[in-house]
């Protein structure tokens, strides 16, 4: 099965939003977290690596 998740995130407000954190803790929370395995990120982009991580959060 190929599991898709495809999500349009607009700034990075939203993306703080979705994520649960402040904006101004956006960057440090993208580090944990690529830290962690659960993606990988630079200022253009986030590539997901853990796709039933990010489900949770827009179900």
């Amino acid at each position: 099965t190929n599991n898709q998740l495809n999500i349009t995130i607009r700034n990075k407000t939203e993306l703080a939003n979705l994520l649960g954190v402040e904006r101004q803790s956006l960057l440090r929370e993208l580090k944990n977290l690529a830290q962690e395995g659960y993606l990988e990120s630079n200022k253009k982009q986030v590539i997901v690596k853990n796709y039933e991580y990010f489900a949770k959060l827009v179900d």
